[in-house]
């Protein structure tokens, strides 16, 4: 496992259980509980991470997880 993979995998479990666990973050997203569920095994898609800092700035797990930088070529 990469460190990028398990930095995934930790923000995701990070954001389910400020969101209130899968259930209600599955509402509070607007998807399936088993997607959810996905991230936890496999980590949040880079995509994905960037919309939820979008729509909920102000959660705690942002300061713990920052936003990756791509460098440029």
């Amino acid at each position: 496992m990469t460190a990028t993979a398990s930095r995934e995998i930790e923000l995701a479990k990070c954001l389910v259980e400020e969101l209130g666990g899968q259930s209600a973050a599955s509402r509070k997203i607007g998807l399936r509980q088993p997607s959810v569920w996905r991230w936890t095994v496999s980590g949040i898609p880079p995509l994905r991470e960037t919309d939820l800092r979008f729509r909920f700035p102000r959660l705690e797990c942002w300061k713990r997880f920052p936003p990756l930088t791509q460098a440029k070529a």
